[in-house]
């Protein structure tokens, strides 16, 4: 029993809250939504905006909630995870030793890039088209808009890649092959 309390007092919450927190918020304002009724146009591209967006104080909500806060996070994450290594070796007095931890970096700098790469440009023009010029990129806000799908597509590959051992696997794989291809001798 005592060891159940130790787990459970150690165990935090905060990642349930993240998985259950987008399913249901969007389930609640789209599908169930109390506020409108959706009318989807299916000759767009995204079949048009759900209703809530009509609601400005619940737009900017999900805006900044759902989007802005989660880039935020993985910015000052990555920024605090490279200073307390960089703070560890320093307060041990050991020299940082980049070629040691240059898989991490690259890894936190791939990751961060691929999620920063397709949101910021999306996310920096609905900000400008919200607070200063709403016509900013119109045209092209739509097609933006398909950037974010591409995160679930790369990231296998990104982790992956970040294996050495797969990454030689493969290597090995694609030479035996090209040693073993057959020619017609003329």
């Amino acid at each position: 029993m005592d060891l159940y309390r130790t787990t459970f007092n150690h165990f935090s919450c905060k990642p349930i809250f993240c998985l259950i927190w987008g399913p249901l918020f969007y389930f609640i304002v789209v599908v169930i939504s109390p506020w409108c009724t959706n009318e989807w146009d299916f000759n767009l591209l995204l079949c048009g905006f759900p209703c809530y967006y009509g609601n400005e104080a619940l737009s900017q909500f999900s805006f900044l909630f759902n989007i802005i806060l989660p880039i935020v996070t993985i910015i000052l994450a990555n920024i605090t995870l490279v200073i307390r290594v960089i703070y560890q070796k320093m307060s041990r007095q050991q020299g940082v030793n980049w070629r040691r931890h240059r898989r991490m970096v690259l890894q936190l700098w791939v990751m961060s890039s691929l999620h920063l790469g397709l949101w910021l440009p999306l996310v920096t023009t609905t900000l400008i088209e919200m607070n200063i010029q709403p016509s900013f990129m119109i045209d092209h806000l739509e097609t933006m808009q398909f950037a974010p799908y591409f995160i679930p597509l790369f990231l296998p590959m990104i982790c992956l890649s970040s294996q050495p051992e797969l990454v030689s696997k493969i290597k090995n794989l694609i030479r035996i092959r090209r040693m073993n291809r057959v020619s017609a001798v003329t």
